[in-house]
This record gives structure tokens, sequence and C-alpha cells, in this order.
């Protein structure tokens, strides 16, 4: 069974050990395709080739540096029409810094025996190369990678269908702008292929240096959200008739600054209204960056507490929390949605398994922070998160505590990221938005994907496209 997959791809995945090679810095959605491409052997329905030489160059430098980082010798083969060679080793060698042969009758067979060990890319016909290996001129693992042009060929091409069943590559990607379906999936049969992949779009001349995932909230999420800003507008307009400077633009260290002051005054009925104001804040906090599941466990804690016998600070003002009406009606709301996971979330575990490894997460909220881990964790995701700023860590303490990220460990959680960790990065995510971090990002060169998860229509995305139209960091 063949499996169709159209991408509609306008921009552009490679890892940090091979991007040294490409002359061109990769965009998003071209690296994305990779990961697709390079997980089973597929054929790539094209119809503009400068776009296809792009993700061909991608392909071709994932897999030299794959074999070089396990000390063996990198090969690629790819075979097409004698009159079609010269073409697609210039389209090849204007993106990727790599020296590449051609092979064909013109060539002397002893010198080509030289070549299979001299060169890691080497262009050839079927003919050919069905000749050389019954020559032994290389072995059936010799190549890691064949990329086969004109694909459709496989229908009838003997010589083909000779090389599939003889060589044993880790990686076969057929190329066409057939467009005949039964001739394809015939084709597909023949050289083992198990998708077609269709790509289409022009490259942009502009590319972001920072891209961005807009993520809508579920409409439940906003139900919520509204509830909770009726509640802390109710309660800022009784903390501004009391004379505190506090409006609906106040953000939480103003109000904990407000409620520290009050502690020392000993006003009780006023830390109340402070306490449980910050209360309001957190919950709407953990409904933008983490979800309903978060929420719910804030509230069992919050009700965990409360049970407990010993008495502590603040009891009154959280008994008058958790008994507030509209509080227990949104308990029991989102019980009932308890499954409704943050679509950060799910873009996260997304992009890890699309990158498998070497995934830096960047938050600058502790809370979003062992969210996110334990989220990871649950999920069987190996995880190491950097509780200290990054800037406070000299470079051999960061290294150090970097160690096992991209072999044993997959993801790294940290604060901010620099050229340290994005030199061991396939990607950098950016979990909220701040913009510290736009600016640090946009100032690494390191050319790997660096993406923003946004969510619509709240004060996060505000804050984003306020920061681009500003010019603070993204391009």
């Amino acid at each position: 069974m063949v499996i169709w997959i159209e991408l509609d791809v306008s921009v552009a995945k490679i890892s940090k050990n091979q991007s040294h090679k490409l002359k061109f810095t990769p965009a998003l959605d071209e690296q994305i395709l990779l990961a697709k491409i390079q997980k089973q052997k597929c054929l790539i329905q094209y119809r503009i080739e400068e776009r296809l030489y792009r993700i061909l160059s991608l392909l071709i430098s994932l897999y030299i540096s794959a074999e070089k980082s396990q000390k063996t010798i990198p090969r690629v083969l790819i075979l097409t029409k004698r009159q079609n060679q010269d073409i697609i080793k210039t389209g090849v060698q204007d993106n990727l810094n790599q020296i590449v042969t051609i092979h064909n009758g013109q060539i002397l067979p002893q010198a080509r025996k030289m070549d299979y060990n001299r060169f890691s890319i080497v262009i050839s016909t079927p003919k050919t190369v069905k000749n050389d290996y019954k020559q032994e001129f290389f072995v059936k693992d010799h190549f890691s990678l064949i990329i086969i042009d004109y694909a459709e060929m496989g229908v009838s091409s003997s010589s083909l269908r000779y090389i599939i069943n003889n060589l044993e590559p880790n990686q076969v990607v057929g190329l066409t702008r057939e467009k005949n379906v039964i001739k394809l999936e015939q084709a597909c049969i023949n050289l083992e292929l198990l998708e077609i992949i269709k790509i289409d779009g022009k490259i942009g001349k502009e590319r972001s240096n920072i891209q961005h995932y807009s993520l809508p909230l579920p409409k439940e999420y906003f139900f919520v959200l509204d509830i909770l800003n009726q509640l802390k507008k109710n309660r800022l307009v009784q903390l501004e008739s009391l004379g505190f400077g506090v409006s609906m633009k106040s953000t939480p260290q103003e109000i904990a600054a407000i409620h520290t002051s009050l502690l020392n005054e000993n006003n009780g009925k006023i830390l109340v209204k402070t306490a449980n104001l910050q209360r309001i804040m957190a919950m709407q906090r953990i409904v933008v960056s983490q979800g309903f599941p978060a929420l719910i466990s804030f509230l069992d804690d919050l009700l965990l507490r409360l049970s407990e016998d010993q008495p502590f600070v603040g009891r009154k003002a959280l008994v008058q929390f958790l008994g507030n009406p509209i509080i227990k009606k949104l308990y029991e709301y989102i019980l009932l949605f308890s499954d409704l996971e943050h679509p950060k979330m799910k873009q996260v575990l997304k992009l890890v398994n699309d990158y498998e490894s070497a995934v830096s997460i960047v938050t600058n909220n502790r809370y979003n922070a062992t969210f996110i881990e334990e989220n990871l964790k649950k999920n069987g995701i190996s995880t190491i998160c950097i509780a200290q700023p990054v800037s406070s860590l000299k470079r051999i303490q960061l290294q150090k505590k970097l160690f096992a990220f991209g072999s044993k460990v997959h993801v790294c959680i940290t604060n901010t990221a620099n050229d340290l960790i994005a030199n061991l990065a396939s990607i950098i995510i950016a979990y909220d938005v701040n913009a510290d971090v736009v600016e640090k990002l946009n100032s690494i060169t390191v050319p790997i994907p660096k993406v923003f998860l946004i969510t619509k229509q709240t004060n996060e995305e505000a804050r984003f496209f306020h920061l681009k139209n500003l010019g603070r960091g993204i391009r």
C-alpha cells in the first residue's frame, strides 16, 4: 500500500551536525519535510527544481553528517539519466559545500572504481551502477542513501529493479514530475517506496530568523478565562476604591508587592483580597500556558492544604477562595474537561517527535519549566531542566550540565538559550513570549530553527506581534 501525502511547502529541518555544509539557511517547513522523508523510503513528486535541490541538499547533508559522526565514510548515490547529470550536479553544489563526481560510460571503469572510494556523492546512471556492482567495484551496503531521479523509470527499468534488489542502503528516495497515479504507484511497488510526498511552492525571498506557531485555545479555555477575568476585575475595583493604584493592566508582581507591604501592616481584611487576587491571576496564567490538567492540579493542591489540621498563615483567605460559589462551579466545569490538553504542550510533543533528539525548550517561567518537564517525562522523553539562569553559569559549568544533551537526553529546558546550547540543539522552542528571549534567540547565529509557540487571541499573541512591530529581535 502506498500512502499519499501532499505538502504545500513555501519556506524551510536540519541538525546541528550538518548545517555548516549548507550554503543556505533551511526554513522550518523544509526541515519538518526532511523529518518525514528520512523516516521511511518515499517518492517525492515535485514541480519546481530549485525547491527540489534544497530538499536534496538537506537530505544529503543529513546522511553525510550521520555517517561521519559514526566515523564511517559517507556515501550517497544519485541515479539519473545521462543528459541530466550535469544539471543535478550544479543544483546540488549550488546548495551544498560538497564535491560531486559524475559516472557514465565515458568514464573509464578503473577510474570509476577509484571514485567510489574517493567521493562521498556519485551521480551515475542505473546501467553504469549495475555493471560496476557486478564487477565488484563496491559492496552492497556501500551507499547510505540512494536517490533515484525519474523514479517513474522503476516501472520498466530492469537496471533500477536490480539495484533495489541487490544493494542495501539505509534510505531510498525517488524523485518525479510524473502525474500519472497508476504509474507512480507501480514505480513505488517496484522500488519498494512506501510513501508519495508532493511538494510545491516557491521559496520566499525573505526569511524570518525567528518563526512562530499560532495555536488556538479550545473554546472551553476562553469560557474559564472570561469568568476569571471578571473575578479579577471585581477585586481590582475593590482595591482601587480603597486607594490602591491598580488597574486591569496591573501585573502579578505589582499585586505581590502590595500584598507584601500589607503583611507588614498586618491588615487582615485587605490581605485576604490581595491573596485571592493573586490566586485568580495564577489561574489565568495556568490556563493560558499549561491548561486544564495543570489547573485541576493547582486547585487540588489548595484543597489538600485546606484539609490539613494544622493552622497556617493565610488559611482564612484560602477558605474564602475555595468557598466562593463561582470558584466551586469553575472547578466542577474544568473537571468535565480534565483531558483537554493545552495546544502548546501538544505542539511540543509533536516537535519533539519530529526532531527525535536535541530539542532545546526555553521558558523564563519556572512553573512552566516544571510543567513541561513533568509532561515530557510522563511521555517517556528523557529531559533535563537547568533551574539556574543560563547567564549565571560559567561556560564549563553549562557544558557539564549539557554533557548528555543530544545523546542520552533528548530535551533540555532552560530559561534562555545561547550559542553553546544552539550548537548542540536541532531546534529551539520558545514556550512563552519574553522580549529578552526574543532578542537572545535572534542573536544566535547557528542555522537551526527557532520557534515561538503563541496562543491566539491572548495577551501573549499581542505581546509577540508588538515586539515584532517594534523590531525588537524579530526580523
